[in-house]
């Protein structure tokens, strides 16, 4: 009689775990496809890392044509934030006596300041929450790396490395 109510019990409660797997199992199957969805969608932004980086180096695709419009207003608009700053309190969030901004090979000052923080600042990309972090946060930390003085850390972007700074620079 025992056996029997102990086959019982654990046919019965088979039966009710079984309900609640597959009902999990669906709620992760929507959580998964929201996920997929919103990857895809960050995938296509220009304003992430994520496309800077897959189509930086591509020539003559829409992509790259409107990452590099992309990346002149993020440019000019940098330019613009530096220079007010400059005019209304003498004092901006990276050091610099003139604008890194204007002059010969500007464009690619600003590629190349992007890509160098990807490569040297790895960590902080290799989650998706870093390769789909925006673009401007690489470059102004690209500004404040390069363009070094000892910063307030209340002008520090969260996320990134400072501590190792000299040795990156040199």
């Amino acid at each position: 009689m025992k056996f029997l109510i102990l086959i019982l019990s654990i046919t019965l409660s088979n039966l009710v775990y079984a309900d609640v797997f597959d009902k999990m199992n669906k709620i992760i199957a929507k959580r998964d496809e929201r996920v997929s969805i919103l990857k895809d969608k960050k995938q296509r932004d220009v304003t992430r890392m994520y496309y800077f980086v897959n189509h930086i180096d591509e020539v003559d695709t829409p992509e790259k044509i409107k990452l590099e419009a992309f990346l002149s207003g993020l440019k000019e608009g940098f330019s613009i934030n530096f220079y007010m700053q400059k005019q209304a309190f003498g004092k901006t969030w990276f050091c610099s006596h003139k604008s890194p901004f204007y002059g010969k090979n500007s464009d690619d000052y600003v590629i190349n300041l992007i890509k160098w923080v990807y490569k040297n600042q790895r960590q902080r990309f290799s989650e998706d929450a870093g390769i789909y972090s925006p673009t401007s946060n690489a470059l102004a930390f690209g500004l404040q790396a390069n363009l070094g003085c000892s910063l307030d850390p209340k002008v520090r972007l969260a996320g990134y490395n400072y501590s190792n700074l000299l040795e990156l620079l040199y």
